[in-house]
């Protein structure tokens, strides 16, 4: 997935959510890179696997990463249960 900033930042943070999910999402192996193609980690609380309840967001942990307004950050996940 590639997500584009409209401002710049010498840190970033990811939300993901399960908000509108019907049952737990469990997600693994999250990772962001930004435009000199450097992949870091996503960690949450310290932990790359998170089990997000129905009706919860999440914050990871910073990520340095530099970006620019309308610079590219990849992320990659992987979700190996349902994602409704």
């Amino acid at each position: 997935m590639g997500l584009i900033r409209g401002a710049a930042a010498k840190a970033v943070r990811l939300r993901v959510s399960n908000e509108l999910g019907q049952e737990p999402l469990i997600l693994r192996d999250l990772t962001a890179a930004g435009p000199d193609g450097r992949v870091l980690p996503v960690v949450f609380g310290g932990a790359r696997e998170i089990a997000l309840p129905v009706g919860v967001a999440l914050v990871s942990d910073p990520l340095a990463i530099e970006l620019k307004p309308s610079d590219l950050l990849t992320v990659s996940l992987y979700a190996p249960g349902p994602t409704r």
